[in-house]
């Protein structure tokens, strides 16, 4: 829900923000647990040993995935590409069109 509110917030874009309120009332909100949240530090800590800086929302969208074996949908499929290639979890990234297609 963040990452859907930040940029319409941010901007001050009130109507963006009512819809992304209706969007998430016809969703599933996925909880950032006890377990995405160890995930989320071990998954940080690799890059922060390798010195690279991760966004932690996209680790968090990374491991909340990954803890509830759903896909990422994103236009950014390459961003989340690069993290995936850096951790020893299987995640599944495809973008919007995709999604639509039911693949």
């Amino acid at each position: 829900m963040y990452e859907l509110l930040f940029g319409p917030k941010y901007a001050g874009y009130n109507r963006e923000i009512e819809d992304v309120k209706s969007f998430i009332l016809w969703v599933r909100v996925l909880p950032f647990n006890e377990k995405a949240t160890e995930m989320a530090v071990d998954i940080d800590g690799v890059f922060y040993k390798e010195g690279k800086r991760m966004d932690l929302r996209d680790i968090f969208i990374v491991v909340t995935c990954i803890v509830y074996d759903a896909k990422i949908v994103t236009y950014n499929v390459s961003h989340f590409k690069i993290i995936s290639s850096e951790i020893e979890y299987e995640l599944s990234v495809i973008t919007p069109n995709r999604s639509i297609e039911g693949v």
